[in-house]
């Protein structure tokens, strides 16, 4: 997927050079975006990370302004001294109608290694260019993909940079990792047993839910393509209690179903229709073996938690977690959700959505949802467990791929 921003304040012209990037890329290959003015590019730009920035020299620099012919410059100027917090585009075409701006920063454009292009409405020659630069981003992140393929033997996901993925780094020395042309920050971490190193990429989604989780694992799983994919976090217990480690055999989409009206246009009910999502058949029976055979060792990472009492030692729980969008505090709907299934173990807002990237990434993905207990989804709903939890299933995350190094047809084998 190539990320594109159009800088242009004349609808044709930005629409001509959408069909140019969409052709050269392919129907659903391109996510294209447009500001109309400089100040608006400039907010984008701090906001996510583009490929390629396209933008008319001729440009307002804010909204309602008239074009001003250093409106596109002012904008190149910051992404040039690397200011204002943007981030910078891997690759960059600057576009104008008029000779007299094209000669005057073509030295400039040549310096920074930015291509500069004559538009001409009635001619297709500015569309190779805009052509020969998607081309270049497309080959550079397809190699940038082969050379990250392989590299990581495993990747975690969080909901939460605090305190979710913040524990990887606290306690077993993450370490930020580097990414070119990616908004994501991703961190790393090495396991090593047995003579053996797995090599864990880890990112937090840029929001909390099922969309924003699905969005971030279908990227890492695409761009690292590991054996191994695991949900980490924390999480309310409903019949797995605080200080507890629920796994998601399963995970139920409680919202979905339909709303309908009665035909007096009085009472509006809600039908549910439960979807499950399954975790992996091989991941399951690997965290099953190594609650058999390491049962010790799971009651015994409180210990290893440098900042409060635990509140019980961690029993591992495994069985079904109800997913939805809203964050809990209700006896209520605690009670409601138990009636749609009895068995529930857990309660969190995004193991639906990575079970959904993860059964349509390659075919022999182990993957598993990981969380500590940290409330009951209830009132009084307190912060107090969110950072002991969110380590808990960080250690034991840690802990359970350690241990898959030293299976001989362990996950990690083949």
């Amino acid at each position: 997927m190539i990320h594109c921003l159009i800088v242009d304040d004349e609808p044709s012209k930005v629409e001509q050079i959408r069909n140019v990037v969409q052709q050269e890329c392919g129907v659903g290959s391109a996510s294209v975006v447009v500001a109309s003015n400089a100040y608006r590019a400039a907010e984008l730009m701090r906001e996510r990370a583009f490929d390629l920035l396209i933008v008319d020299l001729n440009l307002p620099v804010r909204e309602g302004d008239a074009p001003n012919e250093d409106g596109g410059n002012k904008l190149l100027r910051q992404i040039g001294r690397g200011s204002a917090g943007l981030e910078r585009p891997s690759f960059l075409v600057g576009v104008t109608a008029f000779d007299s701006l094209a000669n005057k920063n073509l030295s400039e454009f040549h310096s920074h290694g930015w291509a500069i292009v004559k538009y001409d409405a009635s001619s297709t020659g500015w569309e190779q260019t805009v052509a020969m630069q998607c081309r270049h981003v497309l080959e550079v992140k397809a190699r940038y993909s082969r050379a990250n393929a392989g590299e990581f033997q495993a990747c975690i996901c969080t909901a939460l940079a605090e305190p979710e993925l913040r524990a990887f780094a606290d306690h077993f020395g993450a370490t930020h990792h580097a990414s070119h042309g990616d908004s994501t920050r991703y961190a790393s971490v090495n396991v090593e047993a047995a003579g053996k190193c797995c090599r864990i990429v880890l990112a937090a989604a840029p929001e909390m839910g099922v969309a924003g989780m699905s969005y971030l694992a279908t990227k890492m799983l695409l761009q690292f393509q590991p054996k191994v994919a695991l949900l980490t976090g924390i999480c309310a217990g409903i019949r797995a209690e605080i200080g507890d480690i629920v796994i998601a055999e399963s995970s139920l989409n409680y919202e979905s179903g339909k709303w309908s009206q009665d035909d007096d246009a009085i009472e509006t009910t809600f039908a549910p229709e439960p979807r499950y999502l399954q975790a992996s058949a091989g991941a399951v029976a690997a965290l099953k073996q190594y609650q058999a055979e390491k049962a010790s060792e799971i009651l015994g990472l409180p210990a290893k938690f440098r900042m409060a009492e635990s509140p019980k030692q961690p029993q591992l729980c495994i069985g079904p977690v109800a997913c939805g969008a809203a964050v809990i505090e209700s006896s209520g709907i605690i009670e409601g959700l138990m009636f749609q299934n009895r068995k529930l173990e857990g309660l969190e807002m995004e193991s639906y959505g990575f079970y959904l990237a993860c059964r349509h990434a390659h075919r022999s993905l182990e993957f598993a949802m990981i969380k500590g207990v940290c409330d009951r989804g209830k009132p009084p709903k307190e912060d107090r467990y969110q950072a002991y939890s969110a380590y808990l299933s960080a250690a034991f995350a840690v802990a359970f791929l350690r241990h898959e190094l030293t299976v001989e047809n362990g996950l990690f084998a083949g």
